[in-house]
């Protein structure tokens, strides 16, 4: 793989889930705030959007590699969602979260799941996965 097309990869699967992120945060300022706390169906949109975004992104930039990537991306969704409730817990407790909206929940939701599109942009350009198919 040429130094050139590592940089594309690596730039389309960050630029993916960088828009899937500011898809996230605007839903997580805009409308989560105004919502009765029974009703969580629109924000699925913030758990969702980065990985979303991850995974265009990589089909893009490789689209022969969409199960690579597909299953990388799968990883970060999965243990990202779990990942951000311990932490919300472990940081503010139970019962501020629950008072709170789990406002952190969300924002540590999209935080890791950048983190985790990034270390999966790495290795999708990394030379131990880029065998000629």
């Amino acid at each position: 793989m040429t130094q050139a097309i590592r940089w594309r990869t690596l730039s389309l699967v960050m630029l993916g889930s960088l828009l899937g992120a500011a898809g996230a945060w605007s839903a997580h300022h805009f409308i989560a705030p105004n919502l009765p706390p029974d009703q969580l169906t629109p924000l699925v949109w913030i758990v969702i959007s980065v990985p979303l975004g991850a995974f265009i992104g990589s089909l893009l930039a490789r689209p022969r590699r969409w199960a690579q990537s597909a299953g990388w991306i799968g990883v970060v969704y999965f243990f990202s969602i779990f990942g951000a409730a311990r932490l919300e817990r472990l940081l503010i407790g139970k019962d501020a979260a629950a008072a709170a909206g789990h406002r952190l929940y969300f924002t540590l939701v999209i935080l890791l799941q950048v983190a985790g599109s990034l270390a999966v942009a790495w290795h999708l350009t990394s030379e131990a996965t880029n065998d000629k198919l």
